[in-house]
């Protein structure tokens, strides 16, 4: 739910912008958003792949 929540914000941020100033430096900035909310989402998967690794390891209950 998290990750939903965090790009609902950043496209509402987008919108806001856009809304305001409709011009290509606006476009630059959306793919900028993009790309940066990617980067986020993608840490965010890799962290709990990384968490669920270690608790299977270690056999971790709880």
């Amino acid at each position: 739910m998290t990750n939903l929540l965090f790009s609902y914000k950043i496209e509402r941020v987008f919108h806001r912008i856009s809304y305001y100033y409709n011009t290509d430096k606006v476009e630059i900035l959306h793919r900028k958003l993009k790309s940066f909310k990617k980067n986020i989402l993608n840490s965010i998967g890799k962290t709990k792949l990384c968490i669920d690794k270690f608790v299977k390891q270690y056999k971790i209950n709880g």
